[in-house]
């Protein structure tokens, strides 16, 4: 990753964990990573690209705990994951055409 693409990413994952009150939104708990709720696979990498998988709506903050991280996880819930995926979609969509 670039050193520019690398700033980027940390400025969300400190805007994210911020929005959510800088804790862990499964037990509450100082939040200091960002889970996927859709895994950062190959497999969805490849099925939902990544400007899904890398958007600030399929990230959620937690604490250290493992079971956090994988609470948050939805890709045992393929219905779950594909609206998530499409209500990612429809917002990178509406933010092309404002800029448009």
């Amino acid at each position: 990753m670039k050193e520019r693409d690398q700033l980027i990413a940390e400025e969300q994952k400190r805007q994210i964990i911020a929005d959510h009150g800088y804790v862990c939104v499964k037990c509450g708990a100082p939040a200091i990573f960002l889970a996927h709720r859709i895994a950062k696979t190959k497999t969805n990498i490849r099925k939902y690209g990544q400007d899904v998988i890398h958007h600030r709506y399929n990230l959620l903050p937690v604490c250290s705990n493992q079971g956090c991280n994988d609470a948050c996880n939805i890709g045992n819930r393929p219905m779950a994951a594909e609206r998530l995926a499409a209500k990612i979609r429809k917002h990178i969509e509406s933010v092309k055409a404002v800029v448009a």
